[in-house]
């Protein structure tokens, strides 16, 4: 499967932020017949560097809002205070 020329890593990062899907339900949305075979190590570099997918509640975040104590979760789920 090649990547599309079209093929924008930050619109991913944007498209999959604030929701619950998965990785290959994000780029088959934007890139129809496409997975997540299609991301290079930069690109899941770029993505993890933006947002993280909570191992509890499932939704992509930014990088912001991971707890520090437990970094796969958000600071929701882990109970951080702010």
């Amino acid at each position: 499967m090649e990547k599309p020329n079209d093929f924008d890593v930050n619109d991913l990062i944007e498209y999959l932020q604030g929701t619950c899907m998965t990785l290959d339900e994000g780029i088959n949305d934007l890139y129809p017949d496409c997975d997540s075979m299609i991301l290079t190590t930069d690109d899941h570099t770029a993505i993890d560097n933006e947002i993280f997918l909570c191992e509890d509640c499932d939704w992509w975040y930014e990088i912001c809002e991971q707890s520090e104590d437990e970094p796969t979760k958000c600071k929701d789920c882990a109970g951080d205070d702010e």
